[in-house]
């Protein structure tokens, strides 16, 4: 075998060696993707646990709350606590999902949360007020918004629900 032949056979054999290694490195940065969706699922559902079981604690108030009953301030205080933590589950969870490439604006936790509040006329009052409390600060940003923001959404969502 002379050496042109050799090195024809070395450069095919290191051709092939970028090309595995290459398909390795994907294979590794599709595994790493797949670890971070899954933790981002994990750590959504637990936070989802937690406030299923602070609603269970507070049962009668979640209830009574959710239908629009009176509140003492007590318990309107425990309320609006669910209240936001919901919401805040809802708006990271969609945050996370956004991170990892998903497109937020199909985000199920947007829709989970909006028909939560469709469905519970006195959470969806505590939170459009808190939104309301929250508006002016809103203006306060100083870095403009690339996409509309998830109270906006949310918002679309229940106008969308109450057109069916």
């Amino acid at each position: 075998m002379d050496f042109r032949k050799f090195n024809e056979v070395a450069e095919l054999v290191g051709i092939a060696a970028v090309v595995a290694s290459l398909i390795f490195v994907g294979l590794q940065m599709k595994q790493a993707s797949d670890i971070a969706q899954n933790e981002v699922s994990l750590g959504i559902f637990a936070t989802s646990l937690e406030i299923s079981n602070e609603m269970n604690e507070y049962a009668d108030i979640w209830i009574r709350g959710s239908r629009g009953d009176e509140l003492d301030e007590t318990e309107a205080t425990i309320f609006g606590g669910l209240i936001q933590n919901l919401n805040n589950q809802a708006f990271f969870a969609r945050s996370m999902r956004a991170q990892l490439g998903e497109d937020e604006r199909l985000s199920t936790e947007v829709y989970n949360f909006a028909r939560l509040l469709h469905e519970n006329p006195g959470a969806r009052k505590v939170w459009m007020e808190w939104q309301a409390d929250y508006q002016p600060y809103r203006a306060l940003k100083r870095v403009p918004l690339e996409s509309e923001s998830f109270s906006d959404q949310v918002r679309e969502a229940l106008k969308s629900m109450e057109e069916l």
